[in-house]
């Protein structure tokens, strides 16, 4: 059951150990405990199945044991091309190179030429395929939004234009002219006509009609000999 799977993790980290301690048959015993447990859980299809024969022909390698290391390899290589539905996946290579070595080791240079150029064969392809996708993606249409930035520019370059055609439109627009006010006078003593004149106030008033724009001034005039009276200039 897969109640069993840390128990295999366990058997895989002591083998490890082993392993760094030259200590080779302790070593796969712990592994060959691991493929086991793994191989009753996924039974021999899987690749933690294949992860296991590759460490076992590392072992194996290690050992010096190397016709009972390239069983192993093979059989990992097997399970890999079963159970990945690309062929041009890097564990495949790997395993390429694993036999490779081996057959180099034992004399057999042109097998393991051959195991090589298979593993360089297959990582060239995953570079090409990679490289297609990258095209492909890049050949698509791609969306692009403002940014809020670059709104804000927008918005204060419109409203500066705004601004600049308003001023203009106002300055080219006709000017009312105001009508200037003659200062009052005040008459002083004749001795000739003997005629004095009366004392006046004078209140200027100023009213803005704000639908038109326009001025207009209004002089009350207010005179002790007559009646007060509005005059519109």
């Amino acid at each position: 059951s897969k109640e069993q799977l840390p128990v295999a993790v366990s058997h895989d980290n002591i083998g490890s150990v082993f392993l760094s301690k030259q200590n080779y048959d302790a070593s796969l015993a712990e592994y060959r405990k691991s493929l086991s447990i793994r191989k009753a859980v996924f039974g021999s299809q899987h690749p933690d199945v294949a992860t296991c024969h590759g460490q076992i022909g590392r072992v194996l390698q290690a050992k010096g044991a190397y016709d009972e290391a390239l069983v192993e390899f093979r059989k990992e290589i097997a399970i890999r091309r079963a159970t990945i539905s690309s062929s041009n996946n890097p564990d495949v290579a790997e395993c390429h190179d694993k036999i490779g070595s081996i057959l180099q080791a034992q004399g057999e240079l042109d097998g393991a030429l051959e195991e090589f150029q298979a593993a360089l064969a297959i990582r060239e392809s995953s570079i090409e395929i990679s490289n297609n996708d990258n095209r492909s993606s890049t050949d698509e249409p791609q969306l692009h939004f403002p940014s809020p930035s670059s709104l804000t520019e927008h918005s204060e370059r419109k409203r500066k234009m705004l601004t600049v055609a308003n001023g203009k439109t106002k300055s080219s627009s006709p000017k009312s002219k105001r009508r200037a006010l003659p200062l009052p006078t005040k008459k002083t003593h004749d001795s000739s006509s003997k005629e004095f004149s009366e004392p006046r106030e004078k209140i200027v008033a100023a009213l803005i009609d704000s639908e038109k724009g326009n001025h207009k001034l209004y002089d009350v005039l207010e005179n002790k000999s007559k009646e007060g009276r509005l005059q519109i200039l």
